[in-house]
């Protein structure tokens, strides 16, 4: 009796046993392996040709495994570069996918899917990558839409696709995204347009933020996504804040479109708006926020300013001085915000006034709203003329004492002190005494910095007292005139 049996079953004769026990246990163990390798045997080896059958007596590769409803597979190695491969099998013999070399001549290590199936790598039981039968990969997703498709994040130290036209590098670390092309950097997205559209939305990416015209207009949108108000037009180079049809190099459209520009180093602003309404219209300020002191608007022609308005609300034009009517020199035109002309020039008239057409007024005076004088002209003359219409007074009566008055006037001849010229006239405090409505001004004024205020005279209200004197002159003279014919009769 043998002491045991090995894992297929054969018998190990007993230590000690005659030869015809020893023969019949090798026969019976002969014939066990006939069993096991022979034909109909699940294991079948082919000395022909050195291949090893599993469920079939003629193996077509090296190792060759079919079965009833169980998936048929083979192993097989070539003779050439390197070929060699598992490969699984249908019924009908037609292979359908393989694990490495395709042929005997092919070194290239695959992993195959030839029907027309979609491969699946899955992890716990669960799908995280398939390959779709017509090319398209996706990761996280059975339904890729795209060559690639990818749901979920993507981490890496760097990204780098190479493609016949260029690279495309995106790298971590400073976020860098690089297309690069013939040995420059280029980002190129084109729709059916030729446009470059970029879009945000919480899950369809549906609302337009900035977009990239075929001809090169750029558009960015509003908070909606439906209408551009920063516009680009590449053709007409020109710039359109609020439209899309820019009438020139800088177009803006808005209820009350307006520009702000700040200097960085004190917050100081400058606003130019415009309202269309009826009464308004363009509006340009400096300072609007107050952090500057005096600050100015100043027009400037070929790099040199030619006028400005001062924070006081002044019009300075050919000048940055102030007080124009006290230099010796220097030329300009000062309108000061409260009420006030200075005119200044070195060698030419400072005022020219022309009336076109018709003779009369070319300019009016006016006080507290009442008209007291013109100038006026005619084709050959100018009239200085002062109010004088008889509805304008009342209580009037005839001069009297005329002459007595004419004989307090004092008249001089003097020299001025600016250029020592000598000239007939009188002193204006003298002249005040006697004709007070021909003298301006106090004798010895000062103003607040102790500078002089000068008296003026206007020598044409002594026309009024000197023809009264002459008047009364010439009824003397008729009269002695009377005396001396009626002596004489």
């Amino acid at each position: 009796m043998p002491t045991n049996t090995t894992n297929f079953s054969l018998k190990k004769p007993i230590v000690g046993a005659d030869e015809n026990a020893w023969g019949g246990y090798i026969n019976d163990n002969l014939d066990d392996i006939d069993g096991l390798l022979g034909d109909g045997a699940p294991l079948a080896i082919d000395t022909t040709n050195n291949r090893v059958g599993i469920g079939t007596t003629s193996p077509l590769t090296l190792v060759s495994a079919y079965g009833t409803n169980v998936a048929k597979y083979s192993l097989q190695s070539g003779s050439g570069v390197g070929g060699g491969f598992i490969g699984w099998y249908d019924n009908t013999g037609t292979r359908q996918q393989y694990i490495g070399t395709g042929s005997n001549t092919d070194s290239e290590f695959r992993i195959y899917q030839e029907a027309n199936d979609d491969m699946v790598f899955a992890t716990n039981s669960i799908a995280r990558m398939r390959i779709m039968a017509d090319g398209d990969v996706g990761i996280g997703t059975a339904s890729p839409a795209s060559a690639l498709d990818v749901v979920g994040t993507i981490t890496g130290d760097g990204l780098t696709i190479n493609t016949a036209q260029g690279d495309v590098t995106v790298e971590s670390a400073t976020s860098s995204l690089s297309f690069d092309r013939a040995g420059a950097s280029y980002l190129r997205a084109t729709d059916a347009a030729g446009r470059f559209i970029f879009v945000t939305g919480a899950n369809d990416f549906s609302t337009s933020r900035m977009q990239i015209s075929s001809n090169g207009d750029v558009s960015l949108y509003e908070d909606t996504g439906t209408s551009a108000k920063f516009f680009w037009d590449a053709s007409a180079e020109r710039l359109g804040l609020g439209t899309n049809s820019p009438d020139a190099e800088l177009h803006i459209v808005g209820g009350t479109p307006d520009i702000l520009i700040e200097d960085s180093a004190n917050g100081s602003q400058a606003l130019i708006s415009y309202d269309g309404a009826a009464g308004a219209g363009l509006t340009i300020s400096a300072d609007v926020n107050s952090s500057a002191a005096n600050s100015k608007i100043a027009f400037e022609v070929d790099g040199a300013e030619q006028a400005r308005i001062s924070a006081s609300g002044d019009l300075l034009v050919g000048t940055t001085d102030t007080t124009l009517y006290n230099n010796t020199t220097g030329e300009g035109v000062i309108i000061r915000g409260g009420g006030n002309l200075q005119i200044a020039n070195d060698a030419a008239d400072c005022v020219r006034l022309n009336r076109m057409t018709s003779t009369g007024q070319i300019v009016y005076f006016y006080q507290a709203g009442t008209n007291v004088g013109n100038i006026s002209v005619t084709g050959s003359a100018t009239a200085y003329n002062t109010s004088s219409d008889y509805r304008l007074k009342e209580d009037w009566q005839p001069m009297t004492g005329a002459a007595d008055r004419v004989l307090d006037l004092k008249p001089v001849n003097f020299a001025w002190k600016a250029d020592g010229s000598r000239v007939d006239g009188f002193l204006a405090h003298e002249l005040g005494d006697v004709v007070p409505e021909a003298v301006t001004g106090v004798k010895d004024e000062v103003d607040d910095e102790g500078n002089p205020v000068y008296q003026g005279i206007d020598q044409s209200k002594l026309v009024p007292l000197l023809t009264a004197a002459l008047q009364e002159a010439l009824t003397k003279i008729d009269a002695l005139e009377t005396r001396i014919a009626a002596l004489e009769g």
